[in-house]
């Protein structure tokens, strides 16, 4: 049986979570400083071209999936790489664009792929709900990826943001973290480029991510802005156990929220979590925020087809809130904690 207690109206914090002013400052400092090496233990490019394999086209007026196109073209220290994105599609005819969910998988930017964990059941089933899912691959750590030019403030802001020395190592993380939001947003780019030919509407986006995909789901909903990167805006962001680098760059009338975590997470603590949900606060972001009692990190910890909120399971939660945003639902803002 599943425990559901709603806490509060969003404005204010558990009160077992509850922190002085000062102690969430030096906190977040702690925290923070941590941040990029952790990720990397735990957890430039050329632009997007219209098409970029001979056999990624589709019928525009029943699109169908379409599995490893290439979406750009990478830098890394030993040269060029394909990056490859699969696109789910219902099969079904084009009466008007679909909205789309971008999902960023997991695996602390050292391993995995667009296929890992259950990211391709879950794309299977948003294609036949009507949207146009896609998932990425993007580079890793042991691809040893080079940044764009236009990418490089962003890693240096990053990198400024955070209070302490900056050593070699945490420079090293945080460029593989930068060039991994990189290739989101040109993933973002080929979406609005391909938009057309695949029945796409790319002023009408999710991003998802879990763990290190969380993170990549997080900076490209409210750090471009900030950068002046021009691609497409997310509508909505999704965050399983993920953390932003920088709360300061979520800002008001950016993409609604909707946030997972476990308190006993040891890889992205409860903490980073917490920091996310304050920052939306403070502006007034709509968010919805479930705090899972006793969990850890990941899907092994959280399982996606269990039950997890009024009958529902974790997947359909996060379904419903794009569902909200990017089809025209209801919206029902909430803040949780999930006793199994």
């Amino acid at each position: 049986m599943i425990l559901v207690r709603l806490i509060g109206d969003g404005l204010t914090f558990y009160p077992h979570t509850e922190l002085k002013n000062t102690e969430v400052k030096l906190l977040k400092r702690s925290l923070f400083a941590a941040s990029l090496t952790l990720s990397l233990l735990s957890a430039c490019a050329a632009p997007p071209e219209a098409e970029s394999v001979a056999d990624a086209t589709s019928d525009p007026s029943a699109p169908a999936t379409l599995k490893d196109v290439v979406y750009k073209r990478a830098e890394t220290e030993g040269g060029e790489k394909d990056l490859h994105l699969d696109l789910y599609q219902s099969g079904e005819a084009c009466g008007e664009a679909r909205p789309v969910v971008l999902i960023f998988h997991g695996g602390g930017f050292r391993r995995g792929h667009k296929g890992h964990g259950p990211w391709d059941g879950i794309a299977t089933d948003l294609a036949a709900d009507g949207y146009a899912a896609i998932t990425i691959n993007y580079r890793l750590s042991g691809d040893r990826p080079v940044l764009s030019d236009e990418f490089e403030p962003v890693f240096e802001g990053l990198l400024n943001a955070r209070e302490g020395n900056v050593g070699p190592r945490q420079r090293a993380t945080g460029k593989i973290i930068v060039s991994a939001i990189e290739d989101a947003t040109d993933a973002l780019r080929w979406i609005e480029i391909n938009a057309d030919t695949h029945c796409m509407d790319a002023s009408n986006i999710g991003v998802w991510g879990g763990s290190a995909g969380a993170y990549i789901a997080l900076h490209v909903a409210y750090l471009l802005d900030e950068y002046d990167i021009d691609a497409p805006r997310p509508a909505v962001a999704v965050n399983f156990w993920g953390r932003a680098l920088d709360t300061s760059m979520i800002q008001a009338n950016e993409a609604p929220l909707l946030t997972v975590h476990g308190t006993e997470d040891p890889v992205v603590p409860f903490q980073a979590g917490l920091d996310i949900r304050q920052a939306a606060s403070e502006v007034g972001l709509p968010q919805s925020f479930y705090a899972v009692t006793g969990a850890g990190h990941s899907w092994n910890s959280i399982p996606a087809d269990t039950e997890f909120y009024e009958n529902e399971t974790m997947i359909d939660v996060a379904r419903r809130f794009l569902d909200a945003h990017l089809k025209g639902g209801e919206a029902n803002y909430r803040f949780a904690e999930i006793t199994p």
